[in-house]
């Protein structure tokens, strides 16, 4: 496993990206945690909603984005379950 970690001051930015991904099959949203529905009923704008509203709570924040990306080797052969634990681990 490969974590990359990118911070910066866009949500939108990094939220189109892994949409794109998705939107592509080239990624999978295995989980959504703090939502108020599962993550395949989540839908781009339920998502930037959720995450504007926590941005919110604190307007002097200039580095407001982190992303973290964990990275497998298609050799681990991981379940979705095994990589969601992973990342809540992680996390």
């Amino acid at each position: 496993m490969v974590a990359v970690i990118h911070s910066g001051r866009s949500i939108r930015a990094v939220l189109a990206y892994n949409e794109n991904k998705v939107k592509e099959q080239v990624a999978t949203c295995i989980e959504a945690a703090g939502y108020p529905l599962e993550a395949g009923e989540l839908n781009y704008k339920q998502k930037l909603a959720r995450f504007e509203k926590l941005l919110g709570l604190n307007s002097r924040t200039k580095v407001n984005t982190l992303h973290i990306s964990l990275n497998f080797d298609p050799s681990e052969r991981l379940s979705a379950d095994q990589m969601a634990t992973m990342a809540r681990d992680y996390m």
